[in-house]
Order: structure tokens, then C-alpha cells, then sequence
């Protein structure tokens, strides 16, 4: 099977895989060591296909209404999967022709529901023959902008609100672009020195950020690039933001540090890191399979003091038994977007409900655990309201022998809240994703 083919093929199948409860970047984690054999263009191509065809699915689906005889809710799952990716490589992959695009894409589809593949040809065709790419509603409406930007209407309805248009636009478009892939050098196994040396031999061009010295943003570069030096431990993959977090929290050398919700094992590294291996970091997580994600993580990378545990981490702990927390909470992800292209559409504001209330549990274990004169990072990859600044004014409400210390001035896009004292970005640093941000402290007298 040619090679065009065999990517759009195996890009079909996670996108079914996807559309039935998937994870995008499971699936695109599957797809790397499946096709192993694939060049590193086959490989960049898939990934543009995934995540473009995600990204764009509201906005993809505007035109299918337009164009096709079946509506969206009867078509069958791998059809509409199919029709989305042709449709998203005609219109926003100018380096792919239309009719490669067309061909390919019914090849695919050929080898799962050949008798879908006339109707894909036509949808298709009349797609790349199409010259009015028009959306059908007021171009100042929150309808068109959710149509325009590919985002829920519940989303942009709410970013409007609170954003005003102009920030909300830009939030929406930075959403729709490609990620930066950011490493973090382990300062256990290798120097700065060390770590920019390798990059410079490699020929990665990167870029840096003056608070995170241990920060390498790549340049249009795939990490299977130093893929190699990822398994050795001396690099690991981590958005700039969430390297924030762990060094917001300040851990010192024989402190012990519990992290809450801890799986894959990323600030825990991070954390031991900066203690120098002495100490404790406690990394909890609910689910087996992915305290072995930590427990791969710190032998990679090797922090000999992380400790993984299979636990409930809203289950109260022994009372002041740690120098300091950190609860990186279960969120809806609305910082995320660009990187977790298929949240925006498993996501709704029910949700946001429930996931408070898991966070306000998961907080009150986190001040029962923390010892007196300790401090307690609650942070989020959400903008929303209801998980950041709500829970913070409830917590404070709740435990009054806390307080809240006040974030570092960073050099980033700030969005405007009722509580001071803590942090939330649109992006870190201009780069990485969004963000909340919290620290706080646990007084030396009171319960």
C-alpha cells in the first residue's frame, strides 16, 4: 500500500477511535510505535491529520451540513470521520493537491466501508470545486466566531463574556495552531552546558525563557529528534507551564512533598530535581497503570525519591504529615486546547460543576495533609473561573488558617480576576499553555 495511503488510512482509523471515546494523544502515541518504519514526514503528515481534522471539526462540519444529502447524525461514524480529514486537507493543507487528497483519502476508506467510498468522492469533489467558504450566520455573533475558530458555543460564549471579543478571538485562533514542544533537561544526569551542546549537534533550533533555565522550546522539530535522549533520562517533555508550577512550589532538599494527581510523573521528577534527589516526593495517583507511568518516569530519569502510590487522593491523609503539596487538580482543560484538540468537544459546563466539587474535595485533603508553616500549590490547566479564583475564595472561607501567598510577577498575558494573589494565563510565558496558579500558606498556630 503506498505510503499516502497507509498514513491516511492509519489517521482514519484513530479518528474512529477518537470519535468513540479515544484520546487523541493516546492515539497518536499508538500510531508512533505501531509505524515505526514510517519516515519522519509520514510521521508529521499523521500528526497534522489527527489533530488539524480535530481542531477544525466544527468548522468542517458547517460545510458538510451545506453540501451533504445525509445529515451529520445519520451518517455512519467512519464516513463523517473520512468526509472531516478530505475536507480538511483541501481546504487547509495547501501543500497537499486536491485530488492526491480526494484519491488517498477514498483509498482509506476503500479498505474499511468500500461502499461509502462513492459518496466520500462526491462530498469530496464538490469540496475542492467549492469557492464560497462562507459561514452561514452574523459575523459579529458568538455562532459565527464558535464556527469560524472551531470551538463549542458554550466556550466561546463564555470567553466573550468575560474576555471581550478581541481576547477571546485570540485565545480561540493560538488554540488552533500547532504546539511548541518544550524539554526540560534533568540537572541529575546532565548540565546546562551538557544539555545545550546536544541540541547544537543535533542542529535543533530552540528557544529559551528567561525564568525556566532548564527550558529548551524546539523549533519545528518533532521530539522523536531526541527520542534517544528522552529514554536515557536526560530529557523530559514538559510544557513550560506546568515546569512553573513545580518551581513556584520551591522544594528544598530533604523536605517531604506530596503530589496529588501525579500521574505521568512530570513535576515529581521535576520536584526531585530541584531537591537534588534528597528527600521525599509522594506521587499519587488513583489508577495502577498510571502509577507505573510515574513509577517509568522516575526510574528514567532516575529520582530515586519519588515514591508512587495507588491511592484515592481525595482520602484524608495523616494529619500535617509533609512540608508541602501540590494539586495540579483534574480540570476541564480549557488552557490546553491546542494540545488536546479533542477536549473542546467532550467537554460542557455540567462538567465544570462536577469537576469543583472533585476539586474542593481533593483541596480539603491537601490541607489536612500539609504540616503547620506549610505551603500548598493549587494549580490548573483550566481559565475557568469556577475551578480557579472560586475554589481559592471557598478554600480560604473553609480553612482559616491558611493564606494566600502572592505569584511572582511573570512576563505573560494575565487575564483579569476578582481575587488577587494568584495567576491565570491564556499562556506561559507567551509560549506554553494556560493556566492557573495558587500558593498557599498554612499558618504556624490555629487547627
Amino acid at each position: 500500500m503506498p505510503a499516502a495511503t497507509s498514513v491516511r488510512h492509519a489517521a482514519l482509523l484513530a479518528l474512529l477511535n477518537i470519535k468513540n471515546g479515544a484520546y487523541v494523544n493516546l492515539e497518536l502515541q499508538s500510531a508512533m510505535k505501531r509505524y515505526g518504519s514510517w519516515s519522519q514526514a509520514d510521521k508529521a503528515f499523521f500528526t497534522e491529520l489527527l489533530y488539524g481534522t480535530m481542531r477544525r471539526q466544527l468548522y468542517i462540519d458547517h460545510f458538510i451540513g451545506r453540501w451533504s444529502r445525509i445529515s451529520i447524525a445519520r451518517m455512519d461514524p467512519v464516513l463523517l470521520c473520512a468526509i472531516r480529514m478530505g475536507i480538511y486537507q483541501i481546504h487547509f493543507l495547501n501543500s497537499v493537491p486536491a485530488y492526491a487528497a480526494i484519491f488517498d483519502t477514498c483509498e482509506a476508506l476503500k479498505r474499511i466501508k468500500p461502499q461509502f467510498v462513492g459518496f466520500l468522492n462526491a462530498v469530496l469533489r464538490t469540496a475542492s470545486r467549492e469557492t464560497d467558504w462562507q459561514i452561514n450566520a452574523p459575523s459579529d455573533s458568538t455562532e459565527y466566531m464558535a464556527i469560524e475558530y472551531s470551538h463549542p458555543l458554550w466556550l466561546v460564549k463564555r470567553w466573550v463574556a468575560r474576555f471581550g471579543t478581541v481576547k477571546a478571538k485570540s485565545v480561540m485562533q493560538r488554540n488552533n495552531e500547532a504546539p511548541m514542544v518544550w524539554l526540560r533537561y534533568n540537572s541529575l544526569r546532565i548540565t546546562k552546558v551538557n544539555a545545550t551542546g546536544i541540541m547544537q549537534r543535533k542542529g535543533i533550533p530552540w528557544q529559551s525563557v528567561p525564568e525556566i533555565d532548564a527550558a529548551y522550546g524546539m523549533v519545528q522539530t518533532p521530539v522523536e529528534a531526541v527520542r534517544d535522549e528522552i529514554a536515557l533520562g536526560l530529557f523530559s517533555v514538559q510544557d513550560i507551564g506546568s515546569m512553573l508550577v513545580s518551581m513556584l512550589l520551591n522544594p528544598q532538599p530533604g523536605e517531604s512533598i506530596l503530589d496529588l494527581c501525579a500521574a505521568p510523573g512530570s513535576k515529581s521528577c521535576h520536584m526531585a530535581e530541584l531537591m537534588k534527589n534528597e528527600g521525599r516526593v509522594i506521587s499519587v495517583d488513583l489508577h495502577a497503570h498510571r502509577v507505573e507511568l510515574i513509577r517509568a518516569n522516575a526510574q528514567r530519569t532516575g529520582c530515586s525519591i519519588v515514591e508512587p502510590l495507588c491511592r484515592d487522593a481525595a482520602v484524608p491523609w495523616d494529619e500535617g504529615e509533609v512540608d508541602a503539596v501540590l494539586l495540579d487538580a483534574p480540570c476541564s482543560g480549557t488552557g490546553v486546547l491546542r494540545r488536546k484538540a479533542d477536549a473542546r468537544w467532550s467537554k460542557s459546563e455540567q462538567h465544570l460543576k462536577d469537576l469543583q466539587q472533585l476539586q474542593r474535595r481533593l483541596l480539603k485533603t491537601a490541607a489536612g495533609a500539609l504540616r503547620k508553616g506549610g505551603r500548598l500549590i493549587y494549580s490548573t490547566c483550566s481559565l475557568e473561573p469556577e475551578e480557579n479564583e472560586d475554589n481559592i475564595k471557598w478554600f480560604l472561607s473553609e480553612f482559616r488558617n491558611f493564606s494566600l501567598s502572592e505569584v511572582p510577577a511573570l512576563p505573560v498575558s494575565d487575564i483579569p480576576g476578582s481575587l488577587s494573589g494568584v495567576t491565570t494565563m491564556t499562556s506561559a510565558l507567551g509560549h506554553g499553555d494556560g493556566f492557573f496558579i495558587a500558593i498557599l500558606s498554612k499558618s504556624m498556630v490555629g487547627v
